[in-house]
């Protein structure tokens, strides 16, 4: 099967800049993807300034919009997506795969080659309205089109929470499950005898660094750790209190690996909640907000807290200082759930949605 994907960026694994969850997740599945014979080509309108091949010959196609000047990048995206519509025919595609914001660029290549167009959800704020000045927007739509995503048939959600979330915003079309990869093989370690050191992913409040930092206050006697803070320059950390602020990295692993426990506090309907997966993954106990995707993230109801209710986190955290042992059986079964997201497992999930698509004949599950 030959699949085409547009997106806004693409970036590869060596890019030294800051990479969200998203864009990783959707490299490893592509890259998984062409391991299994697929040709799969990438157009990307930030691939990193160069076009480049990624693992086992994935093609990567830079659609212009690394260059530093703000009216070089847009009339270079134009040109280039210009290009791509007539290299469209020599490509080839089964199935295109876009993005919310560049599903019209995906559709207008899905009406010129009758090929099927899927729209691949992440977040909550992939189909929110981007923010941002006049010129902005106005660029935006000359760069990548007007359509909105509610238009492609097909959807690809990151979790259940997300393609239900879709659903009540307006998508009608048929939606499957295809949840963020891990590669990383799963550690048969113990779960720690004790819990001393506490790390959290991001600093944004959406994520609940405020709880955080009020959960430290409360317990000095415990070592808190702010991992990807953006507060701190990237490779540097910084000491306040019992509070350790660690700048932006692209491999959080070696700082999770530091910790004991890792929270989600997170106060919006998060998609999914990758960071606790990956702790879990990790051997590391886990609690998380009770709210969006990540109850399927975590997959035991025992390490799930209100978001809004601080005194709940301080109670589960004391409790699991006090007494790790007593949450290693809701810790075993998130353990199971976890080890069911790895990348073999997630690449046939979006193979078996791809080959839907691509035949007519099929019938169209919801996943």
């Amino acid at each position: 099967m030959n699949v085409l994907a547009l997106l806004p960026s693409f970036r590869p694994s060596d890019y030294l800049g800051p990479v969200g969850g998203g864009e990783i997740s959707n490299r490893r599945l592509l890259e998984s993807l062409a391991g299994r014979g697929h040709g799969i080509t990438v157009y990307a309108f930030n691939a990193g300034g160069s076009n480049w091949m990624g693992a086992n010959g994935l093609r990567v196609i830079d659609g212009g919009l690394g260059s530093p000047d703000l009216g070089g990048r847009v009339m270079g995206a134009l040109l280039a997506r210009a290009r791509l519509h007539k290299k469209l025919p020599a490509l080839t595609p089964d199935v295109i795969l876009t993005t919310a914001g560049t599903v019209a660029t995906g559709l207008r290549a899905s009406r010129q080659n009758g090929v099927p167009v899927a729209v691949v959800v992440r977040a909550i704020r992939d189909i929110m309205p981007v923010a941002g000045s006049a010129a902005k927007a106005l660029a935006r739509r000359l760069v990548y089109g007007s359509d909105p995503w509610t238009q492609a048939p097909y959807l690809i959600a990151n979790s259940r929470f997300l393609r239900d979330y879709c659903r009540k915003n307006g998508f009608n079309g048929a939606g499957w499950v295809v949840y963020p990869p891990f590669d990383d093989e799963p550690l048969e370690t113990p779960w720690p005898s004790s819990v001393s050191k506490v790390g959290m992913i991001g600093s944004a409040p959406n994520k609940g660094i405020e709880t955080f930092i009020s959960l430290a206050r409360r317990m000095p006697q415990i070592d808190f750790k702010v991992i990807g803070d953006r507060s701190v320059p990237p490779g540097e950390r910084r000491l306040e209190g019992n509070v350790t602020r660690v700048g932006w990295t692209n491999a959080p692993l070696d700082e999770i690996d530091s910790c004991d426990a890792l929270l989600m506090p997170t106060r919006y309907h998060e998609a999914f909640g990758r960071a606790a997966v990956e702790a879990i993954r990790r051997r590391k106990y886990v609690f998380a907000s009770s709210i969006g995707g990540l109850p399927e993230a975590v997959g035991d109801s025992r390490l799930l807290i209100d978001p809004d209710d601080l005194d709940a986190w301080q109670d589960s955290l004391t409790r699991l200082v006090r007494k790790p042992e007593a949450f290693r059986v809701a810790m075993d079964r998130a353990f199971e759930a976890a080890t069911e997201l790895g990348i073999e497992a997630q690449t046939t999930c979006l193979e078996q949605a791809l080959c839907e698509m691509a035949s007519p004949s099929s019938a169209h599950t919801q996943k």
